[in-house]
């Protein structure tokens, strides 16, 4: 047993507690490193929109490093009533925007987020966030759990800030 001083006051603390606490904090650690190096997230953005505008929309490139595939359950963020994965789709000579869920990234693969197909619809926005200003995101993944992001808000995924 240690004895700590701690501001004129004595504690015991055994070893084998401190141990247990070290031990659960690293594979903490380790699991949360484990799920971040599985997803990678590239070139986020939101569009800037008009101020009278309630959605606007996320683009980005997902990269899963995993040997398994992944899925997008689903995603939140502070700004928006709800998130939800969109598809543009091509169907009898007209641009379609479907609600298609939850999307699938394979093994070792990606899934490109662009505004002529999959996208993240951010719906019923609390406030319509300024050019430049930064908005974060979370998506929860199947394997992957849940991953923050920060989204830079732009008029065009060519502008930098």
């Amino acid at each position: 047993m240690t004895v700590s001083h701690n501001y004129g006051r004595t504690s015991f603390v055994s070893k084998n507690s401190k141990m247990a606490t070290l031990a659960g904090l690293l594979l903490s650690i380790v699991a949360m490193s484990a799920r971040a190096d599985s997803i990678a997230i590239e070139g986020a953005w939101m569009r800037a929109v008009p101020p009278v505008s309630t959605n606007s929309a996320a683009y980005m490139m997902i990269m899963n490093a995993s040997a398994k595939s992944d899925r997008i359950l689903s995603a939140s963020s502070p700004l928006a009533g709800a998130v939800e994965v969109h598809q543009m789709i091509h169907q009898d000579g007209l641009m379609k925007m479907l609600h298609v869920g939850s999307v699938e990234i394979p093994a070792g693969g990606h899934l490109q987020m662009a505004p002529t197909g999959y996208h993240f619809m951010m719906m019923n926005l609390k406030r319509v966030p300024k050019e430049g200003e930064t908005v974060p995101m979370t998506i929860r993944f199947k394997q992957a759990g849940a991953l923050t992001i920060q989204l830079p808000v732009k008029r065009s995924a060519g502008m930098s800030h």
